[in-house]
């Protein structure tokens, strides 16, 4: 009975954006052993364009920040549950599949080791949280300030005010005899209508037997669409994984998911 409400899917799919350890125990599943991580992690260390070295303090963090990390994607594989989730430190990432079989936890895959920006980082938002406060602070004392009156001037000796000649007010009828000499001199404003940014164009070459990541990489480094392992996973949902051919795609900015993927189904340019 436990099995089976494990491996629904809509319970799997809940746990998406959580860190991974509060994830799995919600839905009644083990701990991830350290050893069982760190032993696996070790030979994805050791690949060119790594981002991590291979010693036992480093595997240590890395298994530390993928049990607080967090959990980006899900899948039932067999009814195994599958979850892709991130970690890192020190501004680097590693997007890691995690698989329970058998009673067992275990490391599928490396998916993906960058760098993250800097404004992603979490003693970069926790700075910005504090730069915030003392602003608003300020800003509170400075427009809450008590205003001070100013104080009126005294007079040493008393004046006395002329006494103003009174007219006669002008009747009704001569108001209306008068010839009104204001005009509307305020001319009507035109305004400028900016145009729209032309939108700037990429060209991405899949050669014969390069593997998609490289293409999911290639769009986030141009800012086109934003996390890899996100777009490996829409391209897999919608069945384009399994059609794409070699050859030239072009894309522009301001697409979105899936005016991309629609690329990508009606083939390359040449």
């Amino acid at each position: 009975m436990q099995e089976a409400y494990i491996n629904a899917n809509p319970l799997i799919r809940s746990v998406v954006h959580k860190p991974f350890t509060e994830a799995i125990r919600s839905i009644g599943l083990p701990a991830f052993p350290q050893l069982a991580f760190t032993d696996s992690i070790s030979p994805y260390l050791h690949v060119p364009g790594s981002l991590f070295e291979d010693d036992e303090h480093t595997r240590a963090k890395l298994w530390n920040s993928v049990m607080h990390g967090e959990v980006i994607a899900t899948d039932v594989w067999d009814d195994m549950p599958v979850f892709y989730v991130r970690g890192g430190f020190g501004g680097r990432c590693m997007d890691v599949r995690l698989i329970y079989r058998d009673r067992q936890w275990a490391l599928q895959s490396v998916v993906s080791m960058h760098h993250r920006p800097l404004m992603r980082t979490p003693w970069f938002l926790r700075l910005v949280t504090i730069a915030a406060i003392v602003v608003a602070g300020i800003l509170g004392y400075v427009l809450h300030q008590p205003k001070h009156a100013p104080t009126p001037a005294v007079n040493a000796m008393p004046t006395t005010q002329p006494k103003i000649p009174s007219t006669t007010p002008a009747t009704k009828q001569d108001a209306k005899t008068q010839p009104s000499t204001q005009k509307n001199t305020t001319a009507p404003t035109k305004t400028k209508t900016a145009k729209p940014p032309t939108p700037t164009t990429f060209t991405f070459t899949l050669e014969p037997g390069m593997p998609l990541n490289d293409l999911s990489k290639f769009l986030n480094e141009h800012h086109l669409f934003s996390g890899i392992v996100k777009f490996d996973m829409a391209m897999k949902n919608t069945h384009i994984d399994q059609a794409v051919r070699p050859g030239k795609y072009t894309f522009k900015t301001g697409m979105s998911e899936k005016q991309l993927l629609q690329v990508l189904k009606n083939g390359p340019n040449n």
